[in-house]
């Protein structure tokens, strides 16, 4: 928790506690009706004044302020890193906390920095991909009681509230400006390329631990960075709020770079980056009743169009390069085509849904029960890279080359009985070696795709948000792994 957050909660606390009988003489509604933690969310691109109103539903301002009250200033700086593995674009959105209501507008049109940033990103499948959020807070802007007076609703909007409360919803909102949040923030995917399957996970383990260590050149992970920046399989992208006139990082070095300065930057050239919002229930002088406000449907809409759209972009790149997949045992590319239009349908569904609940200012956000569908059931239809996984590599790269130039060495002329026999029994080994890694082959390609397409996943997804309908039980994943479609026969012995 960060120290706004626990000194707004600690003064609305304390204000509950001598307010208590003025809440029971208005009728206050119960706590279980009322959210008393704040919300944070984006801050809007054209700015906003403390105490301003605030429509939690479309994320937008109202055109009043509402309430009386004073200004608190907090000095300190704060910094925190936040470096977690990403799968599509929807898990790099929540992990850059970007608002629900600010990823449904992206969807049909240009949206804050931070979405403008994670719209432009380039995912690939065949990587494994981390965003990394760093930020910097100078002191918090934040609403406060002053000497005499509490944080409370001006008198006119009390008695509106009162009277009128459908009036006082369209004037003054359901929320208010509580905290305004200053300095700056980096928000960067870092790609490692080639890496084999089997090794993801324990990248995964080795960089989101590093924190604030992963820049620095000391580091194990700072050393795995610099050596896949040398071979060219280091890919840094990379946005910045806040600072003025410093440069865009494109390597790691850049990157540690601009980390490293972020707090300098946040200093000379801050820029609002969140607002904290309260609704107005908890004040004192609230006459009573709930702000009613229609439940909509935004995070499910912005998260499975960004997963359907990734889902459809790895299958066009498969298309475009299919001699790279294993292709043949379960999946085609006319599979593949089949998978695509299903995904197309959903998109231009989910589309749809979008652009009606921007032009109605997100009065109308229901998903289609079509469209809230989790996308495992189309990632157990994907491909795997070739030789990803070792029996792959045994059959089709290490040993037919092994195995003929073995057959060649027994029709050569000239050696001796004893060299023969040692390249008869080599040879054996080979084909046995072959043979077993045939008959395993079935069974590691389905735990191969699994790794990759579904469990990895699953993983970034309940380590994002464990209650989320896409954090599945393992007995579903499991159930969703033992459907995968495996075709393969043996072919002859080399």
């Amino acid at each position: 928790m960060n120290k706004a957050t626990m000194l707004l909660q600690i003064f609305l606390r304390n204000r509950l506690v001598w307010l208590a009988p003025l809440l029971a003489l208005f009728g206050a509604p119960s706590s279980a009706q009322i959210p008393m933690q704040p919300v944070v969310t984006d801050y809007p691109p054209d700015g906003i004044k403390l105490g301003t109103g605030w429509f939690s539903t479309s994320g937008t301002r109202a055109l009043t302020i509402c309430i009386d009250f004073d200004t608190l200033t907090d000095p300190a700086q704060t910094k925190n890193v936040d470096i977690k593995s990403v799968s599509d674009k929807s898990s790099l959105m929540q992990r850059l906390d970007v608002s629900a209501d600010l990823q449904v507008k992206a969807v049909v049109a240009s949206g804050s920095v931070k979405t403008s940033f994670a719209k432009s990103v380039d995912f690939d499948s065949e990587s494994s991909t981390f965003a990394v959020r760093a930020v910097v807070q100078n002191g918090v802007e934040s609403v406060a009681p002053s000497v005499s007076v509490p944080v409370r609703l001006q008198e006119q909007y009390r008695k509106l509230a009162k009277d009128n409360p459908s009036e006082f919803f369209k004037q003054c909102g359901d929320s208010f400006v509580a905290a305004r949040y200053g300095g700056a923030e980096l928000w960067s995917l870092i790609s490692f390329a080639d890496i084999k399957t089997e090794e993801t996970e324990q990248l995964k383990v080795e960089v989101q631990g590093s924190g604030w260590n992963i820049f620095s050149a000391s580091t194990s992970t700072s050393t795995e960075m610099k050596k896949a920046s040398d071979l060219k399989t280091l890919h840094v992208q990379y946005a910045e709020s806040g600072g003025d006139g410093d440069p865009i990082p494109t390597d790691q070095n850049g990157l540690i770079s601009a980390v490293q300065n972020l707090p300098s930057l946040a200093h000379k050239a801050p820029a609002y980056t969140q607002i904290e919002l309260v609704r107005y229930e908890t004040l004192g002088n609230w006459p009573g009743g709930t702000i009613s406000t229609t439940q909509t449907d935004l995070a499910k809409i912005a998260s499975r169009f960004e997963q359907f759209t990734a889902l459809s972009d790895e299958i066009h790149r498969i298309e475009n390069t299919p001699s790279d997949y294993i292709l043949g045992h379960g999946v085609t590319i006319e599979s593949l085509q089949a998978v695509d239009q299903k995904l197309y349908e959903r998109i231009q569904s989910l589309r749809k849904t979008a652009d009606a609940c921007n032009q109605s200012a997100f009065a109308n956000c229901k998903i289609d029960p079509n469209d809230d569908i989790t996308d495992y059931q189309f990632r157990a239809l994907l491909p795997v890279p070739k030789l990803s996984f070792f029996e792959d590599w045994l059959i089709s790269s290490n040993l037919p080359p092994f195995i003929a130039a073995s057959r060649r060495q027994l029709a050569f002329p000239g050696g001796t009985p004893q060299f023969y026999a040692q390249v008869r029994a080599t040879l054996n080994s080979a084909i046995q070696e072959f043979n077993h890694a045939q008959a395993e082959y079935p069974d590691a390609l389905r735990r191969a795709i699994a790794i990759k397409w579904i469990s990895s996943a699953v993983h970034d997804r309940c380590d994002t948000d464990a209650g989320s309908k896409d954090c599945i039980p393992p007995k579903t994943e499991a159930q969703i792994i033992s459907g995968i479609n495996i075709q393969y026969t043996p072919v002859p012995v080399p």
